[in-house]
């Protein structure tokens, strides 16, 4: 059934362009559920995906690599700044929790790409903590629990930072056990799409994204 939601849910939202190259920003704290958004998107025209989780298992699975994550992390920057200087189209996921993605957002829109963004979140960090748990008894990889509570917080002040870099930008509720649009920005129009939105989202559509919209 949950699979079911999901897919209706985001064919509403599915992956729709007119210009390339194309970049699209899978983004959200950690634990929000940026990978198993993947599964549903239409990724098919993208030409180079960076998929943080999957470059991470790579690199754990070898335990004489002290440095594993942060090679992890610079073999994805590698395929980004690749795929930007070659105008490739290009998918990276990301917990916008550093300035660094940032950057690569400007520097994709900077070179003239067509930018979609979708922004997963959950109603409490405590959640997110749980998932990322669960997600370690699957074999996946495990993150400190104060690294979670930092980027929850910092995830979205950045998001209000580069928004206007987005030529589409979905917000993504995923604290139940299946997504739930809240509201879109498209072409500079914001448009809700939840009747009641969740507290996190409403925070992001009422107290910041809407004022700097009319600014």
């Amino acid at each position: 059934m949950n699979h079911n939601i999901n897919k209706e849910v985001i064919n509403n939202i599915q992956v729709s362009y007119l210009n390339v190259p194309l970049a699209i920003f899978l983004i959200g704290p950690n634990g929000s559920g940026k990978s198993t958004l993947r599964k549903y998107l239409d990724l098919s025209d993208i030409q180079t995906n960076i998929d943080p989780d999957m470059l991470n298992k790579i690199y754990l699975s070898n335990p004489l690599n002290k440095n594993n994550l942060f090679d992890s992390s610079k073999h994805a920057l590698r395929m980004y700044h690749e795929a930007i200087s070659k105008r490739l189209n290009v998918c990276l996921e990301s917990t916008l929790a550093g300035k660094g993605t940032m950057q690569r957002i400007k520097e994709a829109k900077d070179n003239g790409y067509f930018t979609i963004a979708y922004y997963v979140l959950l109603n409490s960090v405590d959640l997110n903590i749980e998932r990322i748990v669960n997600r370690v008894q699957r074999g996946g990889h495990s993150i400190p629990e104060d690294i979670i509570q930092k980027r929850y917080i910092e995830s979205p002040k950045n998001l209000i930072s580069i928004q206007t870099q987005f030529d589409i930008l979905h917000i993504i509720d995923n604290s139940e056990p299946y997504f739930r649009t809240q509201f879109s920005k498209i072409n500079g129009e914001f448009k809700k799409v939840a009747n009641q939105l969740e507290p996190m989202a409403l925070n992001l559509y009422n107290q910041v994204l809407v004022p700097l919209a009319k600014e």
